[in-house]
């Protein structure tokens, strides 16, 4: 095949392949898309988003431009300085100091100004605005535990719209990470040490609905948010994943009243048995990271140190809230301590769904 032929297939090549780059590029900025995700990026759904998205946008933007460029230069060059023939040869290039230092200057200048847009948008976002709402987010393996200003606490968020949020955050074990895409947040948790990151979601995802005295109903709004935790942390560091929720101040309000009372009854031990409880354990008798629920109550229990100890009320508290005392034979000492985690309530429910557990 002659270095013409070589040539040709070479530019085809390469102007099919930035073409259809070009093409999808263009798609994902114009076309709609549903879900969680606009154009490059998640939904934006804080006051944070639109100055993080404008930095984002504007280095994209550079890097179409210069993509688009370097490919039809591509192509203009393949085509214009082809070799005809095995005695081509390449002429002398000769130096321009004028387009040198323009190639040094601009992109130095382009960098600066996408440093300081950076930096504005990362300062907005470290310091934290007058009058915040404090909400303690407390990470462990593998979930988490956010307790409210009046004492009560839920394994998934929900804060307050059109309000600015401070998380105040830590870890019970290993490193953790809060991330919400949709508020453009990130931030590691730490054992032994706090962090922080606030943000501010304008638009409500729940209402709360009281057509008479005794009832309260939830009606959607929007699509809910998600917090993922970023940093890996173990077996089941994917299912660390949680709603995020946002309400009405009013709504709000009547949630956290809601909140502090416990459903003491075996129906609300099975939700916190979803909630807090069944990424280790089961209730249908499936083996897991601990034992399965199923049969437990007011049996002998193999443990480590004791013996066998008797499942009864007296266990059932301990190995929640100190998980390490005694021990399950065949399962390993990896129970999270839920002192300060758990309310006693909620530890009243968890026994009274064990016996209908049979």
């Amino acid at each position: 095949m002659t270095p013409k032929h070589n040539n040709n297939r070479t530019m085809i090549g390469v102007l099919a392949a930035g073409i259809l780059a070009i093409i999808y590029m263009i798609y994902v900025m114009v076309a709609p898309q549903g879900g969680h995700i606009q154009g490059w990026t998640p939904r934006a759904s804080s006051t944070l988003a639109e100055g993080t998205d404008w930095v984002f946008n504007f280095i994209n933007y550079w890097n179409y431009l210069f993509f688009i460029g370097v490919v039809a230069a591509m192509g203009y060059f393949i085509y214009k300085y082809q070799r005809k023939s095995d005695s081509d040869r390449t002429e002398k290039v000769k130096d321009s100091i004028a387009f040198e230092m323009f190639w040094v200057i601009f992109p130095t200048l382009l960098v600066m100004v996408v440093f300081v847009l950076g930096a504005r948008d990362y300062m907005g976002q470290r310091v934290t605005p007058k009058n915040v709402y404090e909400i303690q987010a407390t990470a462990f393996q593998w979930g988490w535990t956010f307790t409210y200003p009046n004492g009560g606490t839920s394994d998934s968020l929900v804060v307050p719209a059109n309000q600015p949020v401070r998380m105040v955050m830590t870890s019970n074990d290993v490193l953790h990470s809060f991330y919400i895409p949709d508020f453009r947040v990130k931030q590691d948790v730490i054992p032994n040490r706090f962090t922080y990151v606030w943000f501010n979601a304008p638009k409500p995802t729940l209402k709360y609905n009281r057509p008479n005295d005794s009832t309260l109903t939830v009606s959607s709004l929007d699509r809910k948010h998600i917090l993922h935790c970023t940093e890996y942390c173990g077996t089941s560091h994917s299912g660390m994943d949680r709603n995020v929720q946002v309400m009405a101040y009013n709504d709000f309000e009547t949630w956290l009243e809601e909140l502090t009372k416990v459903d003491e009854s075996a129906e609300g031990g099975k939700k916190v048995f979803e909630s807090k409880c069944q990424s280790c354990h089961s209730a249908d008798g499936t083996p897991g990271i601990g034992p399965t629920w199923k049969g437990l109550w007011g049996s002998n229990r193999s443990v480590s140190p004791g013996g066998a100890v008797p499942a009864d009320e007296n266990y059932i508290r301990e190995s929640i809230l100190n998980p390490g005392a005694k021990v399950a034979n065949g399962f390993p000492n990896a129970m999270t301590n839920f002192t300060g985690l758990i309310k006693d309530g909620e530890i009243k429910a968890i026994i009274e769904y064990m016996k209908t557990l049979k």
